[in-house]
Parts: structure tokens; C-alpha cells; sequence
């Protein structure tokens, strides 16, 4: 069974490690935003074991002075990707900041060139030039729309709260903590 569930910022820090910055120290996992009001962390589950992060920040995107949700440090280990697990940690991190009545306008990220297709893929588009990361690589600033299509697709993976069977057309059981297909 795959479970996408809230976490500690602290849960997140070995599988960035291990992904994304194997050979740096263990506090380059340890990012500024990590702990303050208002942000998130996702983990997805397989068979009880954490195989991927991400975390979500209200942030501005950089030169600029527009707040949007920025996605950081999103993870899955190897033996674990193609299966859907980021795409899914991003969906339902966008359902998390699409409740209530201050709503982000947009996503954002400083995606890895390497990575750029696959957010690409899930909507996003390159803004900007491409800049390096002191040992981390080149990157790109990528920004997405939210909004109506989400906010239907929130509608559509509403979940019967007696139940844990999925929803008709969702492909899915939600519930507030966790996303369990």
C-alpha cells in the first residue's frame, strides 16, 4: 500500500540527503523555511517505509515580490521512482494549500536542469535564465498556475468521510492527514 502523509521537517532530511546532496554535510538537508508557520512537509510510504519527500514553503519567488507555494527539496529514492510518487506528493501538496482563504495564485521551484522535463510535465514552466547552485548543479526557476483545475480536482478527490474506499472517478481515498490508494 502507498500512503502520502504529513511529516516532520526533520523526517525529510535523510532521503534529501541521500537524493539530493549525498556529499555534502548533514545540515545542508536543513533548509531555512523548514520550520516556520505556514509551511509543510509530505512523505509517501511504501509498505510502512519513507521512499519520498518534499516540502512546501510560502515563499517569495526570487527578484521578486510575489508569494506563491515553492516546492524544495522533493525526493524519491531510485528504487522507488517512476511509480507516480512525486507527481502525486505535489498534488496533494497543492490540495493542502488550495484550503482555506488564502489560497497561493501559483507554484514555484528552483528545479535541477536534470529535472526540468519532469516539472515540465506537471505544468510548470522555465522562468528565466539557468543559474548554478554552488555544489548542487544548474537549475531553473519553474512556475505554475494554481487554481481552477486544481480546485476541481480537490472537488473530485473529496473524500466520504465514512469510508476509506475511493471516491467515484478519484482513484483514491483521502482523508486529512493522508492519500492512501
Amino acid at each position: 500500500m502507498i500512503v502520502v502523509e504529513r511529516i516532520g521537517a526533520a523526517d525529510t532530511r535523510a532521503i534529501r540527503r541521500a537524493v539530493l546532496r549525498p556529499n555534502q554535510p548533514p545540515e545542508a538537508c536543513v533548509y531555512p523555511l523548514d520550520d516556520t508557520p505556514g509551511s509543510f512537509h509530505l512523505g509517501v510510504r511504501a509498505s510502512g517505509a519513507l521512499v519520498g519527500v518534499a516540502s512546501f514553503y510560502r515563499e517569495a519567488m526570487p527578484e521578486s515580490d510575489l508569494i506563491g507555494l515553492r516546492i524544495r527539496g522533493m525526493a524519491v529514492l531510485p528504487d522507488h521512482r517512476g511509480r507516480g510518487h512525486g507527481r502525486t506528493m505535489v498534488e496533494h501538496g497543492f490540495e493542502i494549500a488550495l484550503e482555506g482563504g488564502d489560497a497561493p495564485a501559483f507554484a514555484w521551484c528552483n528545479a535541477r536542469t536534470s529535472a526540468a522535463a519532469y516539472y515540465e510535465r506537471l505544468g510548470f514552466e522555465v522562468r528565466g535564465d539557468v543559474f548554478e547552485i554552488e555544489s548542487v548543479g544548474p537549475h531553473a526557476v519553474m512556475v505554475r498556475a494554481l487554481g481552477w483545475l486544481d480546485r476541481r480536482r480537490r472537488v473530485a478527490t473529496t473524500p466520504n468521510p465514512a469510508s476509506t474506499t475511493p471516491v467515484p472517478g478519484a482513484g483514491m481515498a483521502m482523508s486529512a492527514s493522508a492519500m492512501v490508494w
